[in-house]
């Protein structure tokens, strides 16, 4: 839960950092550039991390299992 406390805390903090004005020569763009793509790769990670289960089963296996055990009780439910 963390992790995805600072993926969504990144968000604003990246284009506000990000968005001040033109850089003003081609070194300023360049590290414009590097920090924005590190931010980008963090987030990244940040989300992987949220997602993990650590020994459960993933969370797209999961939501399958859910999607199908909707499905299999309307089908026993006659809808």
């Amino acid at each position: 839960m963390s992790a995805l406390a600072l993926a969504v805390t990144l968000v604003p903090v990246t284009w506000a950092g990000h968005a001040s004005g033109r850089p003003r020569n081609e070194q300023e763009r360049a590290q414009q550039r590097i920090h924005f793509l590190k931010n980008l790769s963090m987030f990244g990670g940040l989300l992987i991390t949220a997602a993990d289960t650590g020994s459960g089963p993933p969370l797209a296996w999961r939501a399958r299992q859910r999607v199908r055990g909707i499905s299999h009780n309307r089908l026993a439910a006659g809808d």
